[in-house]
Formats: structure tokens, C-alpha cells, sequence
């Protein structure tokens, strides 16, 4: 998760800093007002989104337009901020825009149906070419199968006091038939993470309550339905390009921020790190704190935490090496045999019951009771842990 939230902040860093060279056939000023104006406008829509979901605990309005602004304020705050670009405009007669926008096909336009041709070709590639496609495909297929995974789990963690059973592997199969069919198209790979989102989560929160009830504001309406309407939404984002492009890329960078910003809030890793600079007994003096800020040896949390961040580094160091970049799943795969037989045996499992919300360590822990060390025990890789748990 909070590998996502870093690469949102890349893009979104690396897109506001292009800003400010284009457009390309603009003189220098005009490049300079453009990287400006944009470094405003993303940085209002994060700003304007943030507040605007905070709308339930305005006493100004009636509950339900509070709802309704908090639920959709992210939505708001592009179509605020898309007007507002409009307050700087290019020179008249010039070719190009100010602020760049977003720049977009129709479905249906010739460069792109042509690719819905691919199938008749697929008998001419060469079977060398083949094999040499089978490594790209495997990293896609690792880097979809944990980014969807993780971001489901993020989505669904025991904060959410979630009752109905996940569906993993319906979505994941879903994923990839809709990868094969747009392969078959000629088309890129779709990601499935969007419904699979804690923000999504969070908007689900008392819908359908007496929120005058105690704990009605953080029961979680579970369904489907709104999965399916944003999925949907995006299809038909497909046919209304014209109005795509009214919008300044701008919005995007400042999207994408708020997108990492909203992984943050219920994210144990970043809670941790925040740990470091912390009292830790006016933690524990004031309002309640996850498990392990009582229940662990904070050497352990820390020791925990470092190896996770030297982790996080060394996936993330690897997107910034070039074309090379694209084999950064594998890394990420890498860490699976690390959790598995490695930390295992660093840790006793009554650490890792708290820091790794891995279900199998709960189980084994209360199969044989409290005061039991399982430094070197089964944890070192007999098998019992299948997964990576959080530290993936």
C-alpha cells in the first residue's frame, strides 16, 4: 500500500515538474505561468478534496447534503478546480493550452479500432518472440496479483469490522479475463484495485445507519452495487473524450497526491514510522492505540519497521533503473520466502500477531496458548505460513 501511495506521489511530482515545460512550442514565460498555474491547481484540488470529505462534521447544511459532499467531495473538487483553470487562458491565436490538458482519443477513432485487428496477426509472430513476451507477461501477472491482493486487503482490514466473506478470487479471475480480452484487442492491461480501495471503504461507512445510534457511523454497507457503478463509469469515460479533455492535467497530479494521501489514515506501516519521533507515554495516555503500541517491545516494532523500510527502498529504487524498472514485481515477490522463513525467526509470534495481521500466526498462537516463544518454532518455514501477510 504504501509502495502505491509512493508511486502516486512519483508520478504526480514528475508530471508538475514537466508542467513547466510545456507547452513545448510556448515561449519560456508561458512555460513558466504553465508549471505555476498547475503547482496551484493540484495543489487546491488536494486541498479542496480533503476538506470537502470532511463535510460530515460541518454543522452547517442538512445531513444528507453533508453526506453527500463528503461521500463525493473528491468529484467536487475536480470540477471546481477544472472551472478555476479556466481563469488563465493562453494568448488568442495560439496553437497550444494554458494549462496543458488532458490530451485523449475516441474509442471509436481509427488509431484505436485498429488495433482491434491484432487476433488475424497473431499467427505471424515468430515463436522466439513468443518466449521473450512470456517475461513481461509473468511480471504483469505478479504485479497485478499483488496490487490487487494488497489493495483489497487495505481495503478490508479489521478496522472495518467487515462481516461478509472477501472475494479475492472472483475479482482476480475477473481481472484476468479482462487482461486476456484486452490482449486479444491489441489494447494494454487494465488495473482492477479502484472499488478495492480504503477510500472506497470508508464512503460506505453508515450508509443505510441511524447514525443517532451509537457505532451506527462505522458500520460498513457491504454490497456490490457500487463496484459495479464505478466500473461502469469508467467504461463510459471511454465514449465522452470531449469532455475529458476540459480538464487540466493538473487535476490529475493533484489527484494522484490526494490518492496517496488517502492510503495514509488506518495504514500500520505509517503509523509506525511515526512512532520513531513520538512520546510514546502520552500515546498511551490519551486516546486508544493500536495493539502493538502496548502489547510489543517497541525494539521489536522498530526493528520490524526498519526492515520494512529497507524493503519499501529497494522495490521502489528499483522502479527508477530504467527500463529495467518494469522487473520491480519480481522484487516484491522476492519478499514472500523473506516473511516466510526469515522473519519468522527474527520475531517471536507474539510480536508478529500484532505487527502482521497474517490470520495463520493468530491461530497457531491461540492453538498454543499465550506464554509460548515461537522464536524457532514452526514459524520457520514448515509451511503453516502461506502468505506474506502485512509485511508484503
Amino acid at each position: 500500500g504504501t509502495l502505491i501511495a509512493l508511486l502516486f506521489f512519483q508520478a504526480a511530482v514528475k508530471g508538475l515538474k514537466d508542467e513547466f515545460d510545456e507547452p513545448h512550442d510556448a515561449p519560456v514565460a508561458y512555460r513558466t505561468v504553465n508549471g505555476i498555474w498547475s503547482l496551484f491547481l493540484a495543489t487546491g484540488l488536494v486541498l479542496l478534496a480533503i476538506f470537502l470529505m470532511g463535510a460530515r462534521k460541518w454543522h452547517v447544511g442538512r445531513p444528507w447534503l453533508r453526506a453527500l459532499v463528503a461521500d463525493y467531495g473528491a468529484f467536487f473538487a475536480v470540477i471546481i478546480v477544472t472551472a478555476v483553470s479556466y481563469a488563465v487562458k493562453a494568448p488568442d491565436g495560439a496553437t497550444w493550452d494554458l494549462p496543458t490538458r488532458v490530451a485523449c482519443k475516441q474509442i471509436y477513432d481509427p488509431e484505436v479500432t485498429d488495433t482491434w485487428k491484432t487476433t488475424k496477426y497473431l499467427g505471424d509472430v515468430p515463436a522466439g518472440q513468443v518466449a521473450v513476451a512470456l517475461i513481461p507477461a509473468l511480471i504483469i501477472t505478479v504485479l497485478f496479483f499483488f496490487d490487487h491482493n494488497v489493495s483489497a486487503q487495505l481495503a478490508q482490514v479489521d478496522d472495518f469490522n467487515l462481516e461478509k466473506p472477501p472475494a479475492y478470487h472472483y475479482d482476480f479471475l475477473l481481472q484476468g479475463l479482462n487482461t486476456l480480452l484486452l490482449g486479444i484487442l491489441g489494447l494494454p492491461p487494465t488495473n482492477g484495485v479502484l472499488p478495492q480501495a480504503p477510500m472506497h471503504t470508508r464512503s460506505l461507512m453508515g450508509v443505510g445507519q441511524d447514525r443517532t445510534k451509537p457505532g451506527a457511523a462505522d458500520v460498513v454497507l457491504e454490497q456490490r452495487m457500487s463496484n459495479l457503478i464505478q466500473s461502469v463509469l469508467v467504461g463510459v469515460c471511454l465514449f465522452i473524450s470531449p469532455v475529458i479533455k476540459l480538464m487540466p492535467r493538473a487535476v490529475l497530479w493533484g489527484y494522484f497526491v490526494f490518492m496517496a494521501i488517502e492510503s495514509f489514515p488506518g495504514n500500520q506501516f505509517i503509523h509506525r514510522i511515526t512512532l520513531f519521533i513520538m512520546d510514546i507515554q502520552s500515546l498511551r495516555a490519551g486516546e486508544s492505540q493500536p495493539s502493538y503500541v502496548d502489547l510489543v517491545p517497541m525494539s521489536d516494532t522498530q526493528k520490524f519497521t526498519l526492515i520494512q523500510i529497507s524493503a519499501l527502498g529497494a522495490v521502489y529504487g528499483v522502479t527508477w533503473a530504467g527500463v529495467y524498472g518494469i522487473a520491480f514485481p519480481l522484487l516484491i515477490m522476492a519478499l514472500v520466502p523473506l516473511r516466510q522463513h526469515f522473519i519468522v525467526k527474527w520475531f517471536p509470534a507474539s510480536s508478529l500477531r500484532h505487527l502482521d495481521t497474517a490470520e495463520d500466526v493468530e491461530e497457531v498462537v491461540a492453538e498454543d496458548g499465550p506464554n509460548v516463544d515461537h522464536r524457532l518454532d514452526s514459524f520457520g518455514g514448515s509451511g503453516v505460513l502461506d502468505g506474506a501477510g502485512a509485511f508484503v
